[in-house]
């Protein structure tokens, strides 16, 4: 290229604001150009506009050609008054001192890498311009010097947006460098759905460029997360290739960023990705090829007669839910004091996915009697043999378990326990004798009221606790769940939000099994939206009833804040992010692990609340009863048959048999409110008699004793699903014979 026309095209790399590109670019060009004039004047007016002033003078030393340039003279002046910019690596090496010992703490295997910094950076000098940009470079004697590498990064970097939360993937960056970006991908992946944090992949093909970003800016947050994958050195794209290929549960990146002046390695890593996905699918192939010859012979004779102690059961679950981890773990427990031999397949880390070629792997390894899983059926897992017994417990209403497609898909090993029997058999298809109903019981193992030590005691000493992790107020729940959807579904949702808040003011109840979805198709209709059965269903689950849900909990909680505030009681509220509710916050007591913690938070309060709205037969006042807390529930029709309490009283007292949470529970009613009013004179009545709430708790818990401990459920589960299996068998024999 003609050198007018190059200076021509780099004073539009000027105009477009990349003075670091027109100084490297121009510094190599007059590296090979004795005369040019313009060229020496643009470069003078980059390094003067970031103030270089030290490399500005050492170009003015070497290049006599400046003269006659227009204004040339002023930018002489200009740089006599600048600065040199030039910074010392001493200067910076308390960063990377940090940015090391962060790096270093859960990746040792770089230690040596990051102590050759001293070697690798000799004769590299760092500069900074007034406009905070750090760049490296060399300088021969006598000759001009070679700009390697912004490590601060252009303008439109810093304007990168990244995809929105819920479309997001792994991010891989190539090329370290000391901008908001690596920061930006970093808390951008961070608990995109629940705990799960998508991983960050740092790819820096040059190891003295990466070292040299180290003393630069405090990395040391992403730097210290495990989930920051950093790959340094030529081979880095070679690198990842195995770490991925090896790491099976670990999601390939669906966004790549390439900071990297050469294009090459943004290349060499999608052919790297490429490959890795070839190779996960060949592997899947091949272990689904395996499991098929194995399972392929195998009827419901050959599994009734292995299905028994010491057999083993194989559990799926994820680490991102907020009680089914808990539920897999205490179920397989259970079936671990029943005889049975146990294995939890689970994530390790919160950024990676259980995948399809882990769970094949666990089916072949273990060979396991029966497969748990909970929420999900069998045919939404296609990894899993047709033809072994499995065992799905339904917990909560999900979309993808009501509906006519979930019991048109029961096999005839497959088996159901959990909630919703009624509505599941009656409405959806499932078959009656392959279903057991089950509400959600306690493990005793870990939720007891032996008593803790003194300094648990005393932290969690109150009057009154409440645990959940649904902070968000409904407002900014609907807001984020309107996001979700298309536009112009948003008039639909605003009107089914809208009469969801006139339901609440009203202290009206909405159940989940009959006036929810009543409710959805109402509003469709006032707005002219006509919607399908499915679609109902879907709404009513996931938006309709979930508002309803959160929006009742944190009214209950404004009324319960009043209370105490007014009498000086003392109430707990823990879970993430209370913390910044806006009229709750005072009550805020911090995120509790499962487990021990929340054991010794409902031990160490007198009352506990329990305000789901699908009712009282849960795992919330089963914890609590166990624990030695009496819980206190807001009314919800569905726990008495849906009568007023009177009349339910009356007909409970001539003899008629109930199913509903007060039919099991004797005198339910004393521990129900209704009202702001009437939660205030239960909470006074409890906390200023103890031998009442002794009582009424000792009579509640004594039911969770006999029927709701993963020990009884699980042995009554177990029983029915053998027999299942046995009845199958027999089948089989009968039509052969």
């Amino acid at each position: 290229m003609e050198l007018a026309e190059f200076t021509r095209q780099l004073g539009q790399v000027y105009a477009r604001g990349d003075r670091y590109g027109v100084i490297e670019q121009g510094h190599r060009a007059l590296a090979e150009v004795p005369h040019a004039p313009e060229l020496v004047a643009l470069v003078l007016r980059a390094l003067v506009d970031v103030g270089l002033g030290g490399p500005a003078r050492e170009l003015l030393q070497l290049r006599r050609d400046l003269d006659g340039v227009p204004g040339g003279d002023g930018l002489q002046s200009a740089v006599a008054t600048l600065g040199h910019g030039r910074v010392r690596w001493n200067d910076r090496a308390e960063v990377f001192r940090k940015n090391a010992a962060a790096l270093c703490g859960h990746r040792p295997e770089l230690r040596a890498a990051v102590e050759s910094a001293r070697g690798l950076l000799a004769g590299i000098q760092l500069y900074r311009g007034t406009d905070g940009g750090y760049h490296i470079s060399r300088r021969d004697p006598g000759r001009l010097r070679e700009w390697l590498a912004d490590l601060t990064g252009p303008l439109e970097d810093r304007q990168l947006t990244l995809p929105p939360p819920q479309r997001i993937g792994a991010v891989a960056i190539v090329g370290l460098r000391a901008s908001p970006l690596f920061e930006r991908a970093f808390d951008g992946t961070f608990e995109v759905f629940l705990t799960h944090s998508k991983p960050v992949f740092l790819i820096e093909p040059a190891p003295a460029r990466f070292l040299a970003a180290l003393h630069c800016w405090d990395f040391t947050k992403p730097l210290g997360d495990e989930r920051v994958q950093v790959f340094v050195g030529p081979d880095a794209p070679e690198q990842i290739e195995i770490r991925l290929t090896q790491g099976a549960n670990i999601p390939l990146p669906n966004t790549i960023i390439n900071c990297c002046a050469d294009p090459r390695i943004g290349e060499q890593l999608t052919a790297a990705l490429e490959r890795v996905t070839q190779t996960r699918a060949n592997e899947l192939a091949r272990l689904e090829e395996q499991i098929e010859r194995r399972y392929r012979g195998r009827d419901a004779a050959y599994w009734s007669e292995r299905f028994a102690p010491p057999e083993r059961v194989l559990g799926f679950t994820s680490r991102f839910t907020t009680m089914l981890q808990y539920s897999a773990r205490d179920t397989l427990r259970a079936f671990e004091e029943l005889g049975y031999a146990t294995h939890l397949l689970i994530e390790t880390k919160d950024h990676e996915l259980l995948s399809p070629i882990e769970m094949c792997k666990a089916i072949l390894d273990l060979d396991p009697v029966a497969i748990l899983m909970l929420d999900h059926l069998r045919h939404e897992m296609p990894h899993v043999p047709a033809n072994v017994p499995l065992l799905t417990w339904i917990q909560d209403p999900l979309p993808n378990l009501l509906c006519g497609e979930a019991g048109a898909a029961i096999g005839p090993l497959d088996f159901v326990c959990g909630y919703y029997y009624d509505q599941c058999t009656e409405k959806h298809g499932y078959p009656p004798d392959q279903f057991e109903p089950a509400d959600m019981p306690v493990s005793t193992r870990v939720f007891h009221d032996g008593k803790p030590d003194a300094e648990s005691e005393r932290h969690f000493s109150c009057d009154v606790s409440f645990v959940s992790n649904a902070s968000t107020p409904i407002d900014r729940l609907f807001e984020s769940m309107r996001q979700q959807h298309v536009s112009a579904d948003w008039p639909l949702l605003t009107a089914i939000y809208d009469r969801i808040r006139c339901v609440l003011a009203e202290g009206a109840y909405l159940s989940f099994h009959e006036t929810a979805a009543d409710l959805v198709r109402t509003v469709a209709a006032n707005v002219g939206v006509e919607l399908p059965d499915e679609q109902v269903e879907f709404l009513k689950t996931s938006f309709a009833f979930r508002l309803f849900d959160w929006g009742r909990r944190h009214q209950t909680l404004e009324w319960v804040g009043d209370w105490a505030r007014r009498t000086g009681r003392s109430f707990k509220i823990y879970g993430r992010g209370w913390e910044a509710h806006p009229t709750l916050a005072e009550f805020a007591a911090g995120f509790l692990e499962h487990g021990e913690p929340l054991r010794c938070a409902n031990h160490g309060s007198t009352l506990g609340l329990q305000l789901i709205p699908t009712g009282f037969r849960h795992q919330r006042s089963y914890e609590l009863l166990t624990c030695g807390t009496l819980p206190l529930t807001r009314h919800c029709e569905s726990d008495f048959n849906g009568l007023e309490i009177e009349e339910f009283q009356r007909r409970k007292s001539a003899g008629e048999e109930f199913r509903s949470a007060a039919g099991i529970f004797p005198g339910l009613e004393r521990i129900v409110f209704s009202t702001p009013e009437e939660f205030a004179v239960l909470a006074e009545r409890f906390l200023g008699d103890d031998e009442y709430r002794r009582t009424v708790h000792g009579e509640l818990a004594a039911v969770v004793s006999r029927n709701y401990t993963y020990t009884a459920v699980v042995r009554k589960v177990a029983d029915a699903f053998r027999g299942h299996v046995a009845r199958e068998a027999a089948k089989q024999l009968s039509t052969v014979g």
